[in-house]
Parts: structure tokens; sequence; C-alpha cells
């Protein structure tokens, strides 16, 4: 005989409290997590016409430094413009990545256990050395909405991050963000979102 509990088994939804639906996501802190939640800050905070600009900047940094070593030779200045336009257009990045992951290992969240609990009234997070932290949603000024997760902002510069993968299913991660869009004022998207 098949109970309702194990006929339901694989098809869970969202607990219900008093507060209407329940939505849950629960990963570890890692290293990788925080490189791409700072790396969706950065796509938002740093807008495409800028990031661009950017790199036309340093595409024209290292021609510049390219046609004067050709034409006058190794000059001091010529070779240290060269050196700071290949660090920024091929390692920088690289180096950062490197930095993030060898202070992240240091850091006393390093693998933590981050389980949030989302309802119609308030995000909670909880980590697994017992801290805690509860939002109502008018705290957050904006959020950020990108294919890997999403990025609340209780203040400008600062972000809570929530990963696609930490949720039960797409199906409740697309729950998640329809709660985001209606509860938080300000939202954005970066990258092309999956529907």
């Amino acid at each position: 005989m098949i109970t309702e509990d194990a006929a339901n088994a694989g098809n869970e939804r969202p607990s219900t409290t008093s507060e209407g639906p329940e939505i849950s996501a629960h990963y570890t802190w890692t290293a990788e997590e925080l490189l791409a939640a700072r790396r969706l800050h950065g796509l938002h905070t740093l807008r495409r016409p800028f990031r661009f600009g950017f790199g036309l900047i340093v595409l024209l940094a290292l021609l510049g430094a390219c046609m004067a070593i050709y034409h006058d030779g190794p000059s001091f200045t010529a070779v240290l413009l060269l050196l700071a336009s290949l660090y920024m257009a091929f390692f920088r990045r690289h180096y950062l990545r490197w930095n993030t992951k060898r202070q992240f290992r240091k850091r006393p969240d390093n693998g933590s256990q981050v389980n949030w609990t989302f309802t119609s009234e308030r995000a909670q997070v909880t980590l697994s050395d017992g801290s805690k932290a509860e939002n109502p949603w008018s705290t957050f000024v904006k959020a950020v909405l990108a294919p890997e997760g999403v990025l609340l902002y209780p203040i400008n510069e600062l972000f809570y991050w929530v990963p696609r993968g930490g949720f039960e299913s797409e199906e409740v991660f697309q729950e998640f963000v329809s709660m985001v869009q209606k509860k938080v004022s300000k939202t954005h998207s970066v990258g092309a979102r999956k529907s």
C-alpha cells in the first residue's frame, strides 16, 4: 500500500506558513560562490558602455606602447605602458581570482552552510555557525536577477547572494524570482535570464 506521503515524495512543493508559501535555498559558501556574486555585482555596477570604453582605452594603450617601441626603441615609459596594458588586458582577471581564493581560505565563514527562507513578508538567512539575519522585503533597495542567481541589496554596495543552484528545482527558483520582482521595488537583469 502506497501512502500519500510516499506518492508525493518526488513532487515536493514549497511549504506554507502563516506568511504564505515558503521558498528555501541551501548552499555552501565557497570562493566560487563569492566570485560569481562579485562578477554579477561588477556587471551591474559597471555598465556595458563603461566596460567597452575601459577595454578600448586598454587596447589603445597597448597599441600606443607597441608603436612607441617600434618607432623609438624600448624607452622606460613605453615598456611600462606595455606591461601595464598587458596586465590589464590579460592577467588582471586571473590575479584577482587567485587573490580572492587565497584570501577566502582565511575567512571564518569559508565553507559555511547558508540556508535561506523566503516568505511573502520576509527573507531570512541562517549560517551553519548559528548566526541569523531576518529582513522584511521593504529593507531591500534593489535586486539583480541573473542566470546564475539573484543579488539582494539592503544598501547599494552591500549584497546577499542567492545562487540558482541552491534551490530544489528550476520551478522553485522561478517562483523565487517572481517573488523578488513583486517584493523589491527596483530589479535589474544582468545577462540573458532563462525563462
